[in-house]
């Protein structure tokens, strides 16, 4: 097998590997989004709880949606400590 022939290959394998990782962060950008528009409805406390408890989109909505709503990182962290 030629040099060409390797290089080929791993191209491919490289443009299959970009494509799959771009399914995925599309995927992720739709589940947050749907999270962020579940967290308006949700209280301030369950916003922290949610915060304190989950990770991922949920976690990173719920922590957007308290900034949006005037809390600052510090707020946010000392609520956290409280409930």
């Amino acid at each position: 097998m030629g040099f060409w022939d390797v290089a080929g290959k791993v191209a491919k394998g490289a443009g299959k590997l970009t494509v799959a990782v771009g399914k995925e962060m599309l995927n992720q950008g739709q589940e947050y989004k749907q999270d962020r528009e579940n967290m308006s409805d949700e209280s301030d406390q369950e916003l922290i709880r949610i915060v304190k408890n989950q990770s991922g989109s949920k976690k990173t909505a719920a922590w957007a949606e308290l900034k949006d709503r005037g809390y600052s990182p510090d707020d946010i962290k000392y609520m956290m400590n409280g409930v």
